[in-house]
């Protein structure tokens, strides 16, 4: 009987043991000095395939390749070419991935170039090409900083598009946003134009100029609230938000938002929730409806960047007490909190970079300016303290995410760049057993218990359960009834299966436990 037992508790592990899974680049490729490691950085997923970038010789030049794989089957095809980039400069990579039909456009180097997925072929668009931007049928794309041009990509003609008869840049802080079938964007830094097909704009708002070295950034700066278009540009030597009505494409006069920034870096996006957009400087938030003054709140979430998940905001804010820690709010003062004080003290947490996945938040994260407390890790959440829970061994992984990829979620895995100490590159994650949004780990009927992995104390949703660990040669190493909670820290590191149930008598619960 123990050896069935024990076969059964093997099937088991073998079924879930390879949760983590590196997808090699094809041979002779990668991102080492001599382009053999078969490793691969991820940009973007389309439908059910993702696109990577890696490198691969060509001649006498180590130059950048992009990878297709289908995520159905972990095929990967390589697009090698020999006009791409070959620098090791990180902003030369390939990126900016845009899709128009059976074509892909995106920049490498200093260039503009075309992927077509019926020929595999690449050509380049365009030489000194630093941003660009799809809109229907029209491709719109900087040429040397100073000009822009739009292509016809039904035509082929290509001209430039100017406005009132002078030059265009969408080079600096160009934020695009289509409404109505209508492209909206900031041009110059200074100027909110509309694209008129085909080659001319109306300009909305010129913002009152005076030169100044601000230090811009911008995409996705545009924010709409309501009926309304929230821009960042530069004015008067700072920077500003201001609010242009989408109705009748005017500024909303009593709308204005100056942060008094000259860099930035230094000024967070604001985000919107309930019909409300938020608003924050470098102390405090404001809150508007898009059309009147933002006025002054005392909600204490001044954050960047943050996520909108289940009609609450999620983000890094720093405090005293905690350090940099993940806080929620629903917009409210009373709805602002700590979503989990992951690594306890006033060290805080870093590298925090959600994605919502299967209604679930995905996210690497690593303790900060501690390299004795590294604590790398990936975590997921479904809102609660409770359900914000790692999924890996701690410090599996020696980096994620470190070259800026993003990750990317499919089906029942997640898609991540990273590094062990051995190797590097792609890895699929299983997060089958974590879609906590889901209920996926159904902890009302089945009793999971959490976190997993643990170090010292798991806990389950239920009290008064029977809860029995064996380790994997099936000696059982603790039973107990009537709980809610084992210390497993007395136990040696490594797997083992957790049995549960309800005091009633209902059937075991089987689980892997990993401990730390």
């Amino acid at each position: 009987m123990k050896n069935i037992f024990l076969l059964l508790i093997l099937l088991q592990i073998s079924a879930n043991a390879q949760i983590i899974t590196r997808i090699p680049s094809p041979l002779d490729t990668g991102l080492n000095t001599n382009g053999t490691d078969q490793s691969m950085i991820p940009i973007i997923k389309k439908d059910n395939y993702m696109y990577c970038y890696t490198s691969k010789l060509i001649g006498t030049v180590q130059r950048y390749a992009v990878v297709r794989i289908n995520l159905d089957t972990d095929d990967v095809y390589l697009y090698s070419s020999s006009i791409l980039s070959g620098s090791d400069y990180f902003f030369a990579r390939p990126r900016n991935f845009s899709f128009y039909q059976d074509d892909v456009y995106f920049n490498c180097g200093t260039r503009l170039y075309k992927l077509n997925l019926v020929t595999d072929n690449i050509t380049q668009i365009a030489t000194f090409c630093e941003k660009f931007y799809l809109f229907s049928n029209y491709l719109i794309y900087n040429y040397n900083s100073d000009n822009t041009y739009v292509k016809n990509l039904i035509t082929g003609t290509t001209s430039e598009l100017k406005t009132n008869n002078n030059n265009l840049s969408i080079a600096d802080a160009s934020e695009f946003f289509e409404y109505n079938n209508e492209l909206y964007f900031v041009s110059n830094a200074t100027r909110i134009d509309k694209f008129v097909a085909p080659n001319s704009t109306n300009t909305l708002y010129s913002a009152p100029y005076q030169p100044s070295t601000i230090n811009t950034w911008a995409d996705n700066g545009a924010r709409k609230i309501n009926n309304n278009l929230v821009f960042v540009l530069i004015e008067n030597g700072a920077i500003k938000f201001v609010s242009l009505n989408l109705s009748t494409n005017t500024i909303n006069p009593n709308f204005t938002f100056n942060t008094q920034a000259t860099s930035g870096y230094g000024v967070r996006l604001p985000f919107v929730l309930d019909n409300t957009i938020f608003i924050t400087n470098s102390t405090q938030m404001y809150t508007s409806d898009g059309i009147n003054a933002p006025t002054l709140t005392n909600i204490p979430f001044i954050c960047s960047y943050p996520i909108v998940y289940n009609n609450n905001a999620y983000g890094i804010v720093y405090t005293a007490l905690y350090g940099p820690e993940v806080w929620k709010t629903d917009g409210t003062v009373s709805g602002t909190t700590i979503l989990k004080d992951i690594n306890p003290g006033t060290e805080g947490i870093s590298g925090w970079s959600p994605i919502i996945h299967n209604n679930s938040l995905f996210s690497s994260k690593s303790n900060v300016n501690n390299p004795s407390n590294w604590d790398l890790n990936i975590y997921t959440s479904d809102g609660t303290s409770n359900n914000t829970i790692p999924i890996l061994p701690n410090n599996y992984f020696s980096a994620i995410n470190g070259v800026g990829s993003p990750t990317i979620g499919y089906n029942n895995y997640i898609y991540v760049y990273a590094e062990t100490t051995t190797e590097s590159g792609l890895f699929k994650v299983d997060v089958s057993q974590y879609n906590l949004g889901q209920q996926s780990f159904d902890l009302i009927n089945k009793n999971k218990f959490f976190p997993n992995p643990s170090n010292d104390i798991i806990s389950f949703n239920d009290n008064q359960i029977v809860v029995e660990i064996y380790d994997l040669v099936g000696k059982l190493v603790f039973r107990k009834e009537n709980i809610n909670k084992v210390d497993i820290e007395n136990l040696s590191k490594g797997i083992y299966i957790v049995k549960s149930r309800k005091i009633n008598g209902e059937d075991f619960f089987t689980e892997k436990l990993i401990k730390k």
